[in-house]
């Protein structure tokens, strides 16, 4: 009856009621023993097995319990994630209200404090400096198209004038490109459009270059999710718009022909270089591939026929045949005995175990793989010793 005082209290009573006895609330662990052992229907084996369903019972339900409680842990922990993003969320639109806000404050103090007849006086500064507004070029990462369009409507905001756009365009370049510029005619320099059509020309990225920043690119740790979901956005429809991707289809047949890139050879990829950034139709690649691989072979299968011929015709000659004439030549003259001696030595040890193997064939030897050599003494032929130690040198 041990398994009985095993058993929890809440177990016992669920036990007692089962069997039909009657439990006060003050009963003790040891009265309810009494109790069940001391019924008219106690049988142990029947009472062992339904206290043990009445544990089990118990515990699936504190386990249920407890995954009950962890899920409401979950959503409740999901719950504040989603009202701190939201409150981020907030914030950040609060912020950029009262940027709007403050800018407007200025256009109008601008506005206001400067007349009409005087904003299109070429000696005349803006009233706000555009690298307070706008952030700095960076010609390894920005896109200067993207960058030229949003200079232009902050200086449509500010009411900067044409005459003086590209001095304020120059305080957002770095001195490599302020150089650039500066190298060009002074009449020319002052003119926005042409400073713009040489940014261009000189600074566009590529759409393998968007491909590749939107492949690689890494979220920065001072920066935050959502500057990295616009940065990698912005690189993509650089991509896409410098391959005039603009349906489903031809996204659909950019990807296919992405992946195909990534798993041709090396010597492809050299063959079409020029022409490897713009293809985006997956069965152009898929031809291409194929009409290399297929001269490949025919090139490597004329190469080995006319190797193949020019031994038969004797051009290429066995390394052992050039090794043996050079072992005739004069220079090597002197050491042309020993080679014989070890030649003849080589040859005789080879026969002699021919006739060992013929005389004792060993029948659980596995013939589809060569006998490993043994070495011997050059001068007996005995396996138990070299020659330095042989005993026929020593008696001579």
């Amino acid at each position: 009856m041990a398994y009985l005082a095993r058993g929890k209290k809440e177990d016992l009573v669920i036990l007692a009621e089962e069997l039909g006895l009657t439990v006060k609330k003050e009963f003790k662990v040891k009265q309810l023993h009494k109790l069940i052992t001391e019924s008219s229907s106690y049988d142990e084996e029947f009472t062992r097995e339904l206290l043990g369903s009445i544990k089990e019972e118990r515990e699936k339900k504190e386990e249920r319990e407890i995954e009950r409680e962890k899920q409401e842990r979950d959503r409740e922990i999901e719950r504040e994630k989603q009202e701190r993003d939201r409150e981020i969320e907030r914030e950040r639109e609060e912020r950029a209200r009262a940027f709007e806000l403050q800018k407007l404050e200025l256009e109008v103090r601008a506005a206001s404090a400067q007349p009409v007849e005087s904003r299109h006086i070429p000696d005349q500064p803006a009233k706000i400096r555009m690298h307070d507004v706008m952030p700095r070029f960076n010609p390894k990462e920005d896109d200067v198209s993207l960058f030229l369009v949003l200079f232009e409507r902050q200086a449509k905001i500010m009411n900067v004038p044409a005459e003086n756009q590209v001095a304020q365009l120059i305080s957002l370049l770095p001195p490599d490109i302020v150089q650039l510029i500066a190298r060009e005619p002074e009449e020319d320099a002052k003119k926005y459009e042409y400073v713009k059509a040489l940014l261009l020309q000189r600074f566009k990225l590529s759409a393998e270059k968007f491909r590749q920043l939107f492949n690689k690119h890494q979220k920065a740790s001072e920066s935050t999710w959502y500057d990295f979901y616009y940065e990698i956005k912005n690189y993509l429809e650089g991509w896409l718009n410098g391959l005039n991707v603009k349906t489903f289809e031809q996204l659909k047949d950019l990807m296919l022909v992405d992946q195909i890139k990534k798993r041709t050879s090396m010597e492809f990829k050299e063959h079409f270089m020029d022409e490897w950034t713009t293809i985006i139709s997956p069965t152009e690649m898929v031809k291409k591939i194929e009409d290399f691989e297929d001269v490949r072979k025919t090139i490597k299968s004329k190469l080995f026929a006319t190797q193949t011929e020019r031994t038969n015709k004797g051009q290429f000659k066995p390394r052992y045949e050039t090794f043996s004439k050079k072992i005739e030549h004069s220079h090597y003259s002197k050491h042309s005995d020993k080679w014989n001696d070890y030649r003849h030595q080589k040859d005789h040890r080879q026969r002699e175990d021919a006739q060992q193997r013929d005389r004792f064939p060993n029948k659980n030897q596995d013939h589809s793989f060569e006998e490993r050599y043994r070495p011997r003494c050059f001068e007996c032929g005995s396996y138990s010793h070299f020659k330095p130690q042989c005993p026929r040198l020593k008696s001579n």
